[in-house]
């Protein structure tokens, strides 16, 4: 302001008026303030995302750390199959403690269907070109004359090669066909083999015929049809049998769904049983320790306030901030209820509570807890009727990154309302601004002029004086 009183001064008393730069600094005293004001609060805004993204970014740590164990649920047991059969638990039943041994009589096998040789190049429809190929669902009847369920039919005169009858019964009847051939040389056979599902239900048969449903003398022929019709699995367990068309059994043991592999040779005894998970839920507590100190860390170093603006985080004060904060100090200390109403905290289980909220893993403590109360501690990890230190956790990062997150709101609000007006507040600024230099400009160049004329005159009555004193001395 000194050098612009300075400018002014010097076209009063005679020296040059720098009409702009006298504008520009004049303009810029006014937009100072106004310019510091949306300033800071860009850059607080700014603050805020930047504070939103590292908590988000650290919940999210937390929450892949968790998800890689898979189902809460399943953590606390390792299945252990046989070579025969696996196993798993039901998705709504909680994973328990099982050994059994049953024994499989027969899996269930596939319903096949393989015509007659065929010569490589031969016609398939035959001679008079009139044969076609009908597959039927259900099994053969005994009298022929009995109504059949037809599920597709093929003219085969429309297929040149066998393999192109194969591509269509594929593409019609969703069955599986496949070709097998006895050879490469002159005169060898081809064998078509149709197949469709597994068990009894899924049986079918086919028949080769002329169109008016007579015998096909030649072509591809009826009459060596090789039929392999498909059985239901069974097993027996505990002196009762059950059977399944799919190898899957849901009903044998109860909360277990139990598939028994195709290739099980029958009459073979099969032992599926469990074993704690105990080395994968001591990893999955560090884990939830060694990510959990992370996100506090982060919490706390995001919503700090500092007399020294400079030192402050960008959620300073925040009360979204220190509600997760709370929300983090009773969820490390809540019990966690487990089977049959008892409960345990994680200091019981050597994850200990600091004064700070941080966590720390006794890990000689833990092994304690492992030799003296077998599956407690798997019981303490993994959910069962209520949620265990997994599933707790995980809900957790729901309140930075989940949905309906007040930390997305906040970001959500600074983004597309905040931001926005302070841009559009800074452009208003910078037009208003633009019209002040503008009207300063117009002042100082009308000032400029009366200055110029004034001088103008005082010159004239300068010289007229002059020349007065001169004659008067003549």
């Amino acid at each position: 302001m000194v050098a612009i009183s300075q400018n002014i001064v010097n076209s009063l008393t005679g020296s040059t008026l720098d009409i702009q730069k006298l504008a520009t600094e004049l303009t810029a005293a006014v937009r100072a303030p106004q310019q510091a004001a949306l300033d800071t609060k860009k850059s607080l805004a700014d603050a805020r995302i930047s504070s939103i993204g590292k908590i988000t970014s650290s919940a999210n740590n937390l929450k892949t750390a968790m998800a890689g164990y898979g189902d809460p649920k399943s953590i606390a047991f390792k299945l252990v199959p046989d070579k025969n059969a696996s196993f798993q638990f039901h998705v709504a039943s909680p994973p328990r403690a099982v050994d059994f041994t049953f024994q499989v009589n027969h899996p269930a096998s596939a319903n096949s269907v393989m015509l007659a040789g065929f010569p490589v190049g031969g016609t398939l429809a035959g001679g008079d070109g009139t044969g076609v190929l009908n597959i039927y669902g259900g099994t053969r009847p005994a009298d022929p004359l009995e109504s059949k369920a037809l599920l597709a039919s093929f003219n085969l005169a429309d297929y040149e090669t066998l393999d192109d009858l194969k591509t269509a019964i594929q593409t019609t009847t969703g069955f599986s066909a496949s070709i097998v051939s006895s050879g490469s040389y002159s005169g060898s056979l081809q064998y078509l083999t149709i197949s469709h599902g597994l068990g009894a239900d899924n049986k079918f048969f086919v028949d080769t015929m002329k169109s008016d449903e007579t015998a096909l003398g030649d072509g591809l022929q009826p009459s060596s049809v090789s039929q392999s019709a498909g059985q239901d699995a069974e097993v027996s367990y505990n002196g009762v049998t059950f059977t399944s068309p799919t190898n899957k059994f849901g009903d044998l043991v109860p909360d277990l769904e139990i598939t028994i592999n195709a290739d099980t040779p029958a009459n073979t005894s099969v032992h599926l049983s469990t074993t704690s998970n105990t080395d994968l839920c001591k990893q999955a507590l560090q884990d939830i320790v060694t990510a959990y100190n992370s996100l506090l860390t982060t919490v706390k170093t995001e919503a700090k306030y500092d007399k020294d603006v400079k030192l402050r985080g960008g959620l300073a004060n925040d009360a979204v901030a220190r509600g997760l904060l709370n929300q983090m100090r009773l969820l490390s200390t809540d019990p966690i209820k487990l089977p049959g109403g008892k409960t345990v905290t994680l200091a019981e289980v050597g994850v200990k509570t600091n004064l700070d909220g941080s966590l720390t893993l006794n890990s000689v403590q833990m092994d304690k807890v492992i030799a003296n109360t077998p599956g407690l501690l798997e019981s303490v990890v993994a959910s069962g009727d209520t949620p265990g230190a997994i599933e707790r956790f995980t809900k957790l990062t729901d309140v930075v990154v989940g949905p309906s997150s007040s930390f997305k709101s906040i970001s959500d609000t600074v983004t597309n309302t905040e931001l926005p007006k302070i841009a559009d507040a800074i452009t208003k600024l910078n037009d208003e601004m633009d019209a002040l230099q503008a009207r300063y400009l117009k002042q100082f160049s009308a000032m400029q002029t009366i200055v110029n004329a004034s001088k103008s005159v005082q010159d004239s009555l300068t010289q007229s004086m002059a020349s007065w004193t001169a004659g008067l001395k003549g």
